[in-house]
């Protein structure tokens, strides 16, 4: 796991970028929709790039099984990103941005 180029690619001037967006594909999520998923078990994170989260939490998922990491997501909680155990999680479903946003 100590690998994550699946998360990030360096551009020729060094700078990094996140190819969550590049992807369009039905693991990721679409341009004006967010998917959610709800945490089942607790998890504590054994590297710095997975997410730390308590039963019951929401999460959004960004992208679900990137190469290399199958059975991992990509998700953002709390305004962190991170990948998390999609094993521990359960898609509530997806949401347009608007709707999600008022909320």
């Amino acid at each position: 796991m100590e690998n994550l180029s699946p998360f990030t690619s360096t551009t020729s001037t060094g700078s990094t970028t996140n190819t969550t967006n590049s992807a369009n594909s039905s693991n990721t999520a679409s341009e004006n929709t967010t998917i959610l998923a709800r945490a089942l078990f607790d998890n504590t994170a054994e590297v710095s790039q997975e997410l730390t989260f308590t039963r019951g939490d929401v999460l959004t998922v960004l992208k679900k099984d990137p190469p290399g990491f199958e059975g991992w997501w990509i998700c953002n909680l709390a305004g962190k990103v991170g990948i998390a155990p999609g094993n521990r999680l359960e898609i509530l479903g997806s949401v347009k941005l608007k709707q999600y946003a008022l909320k």
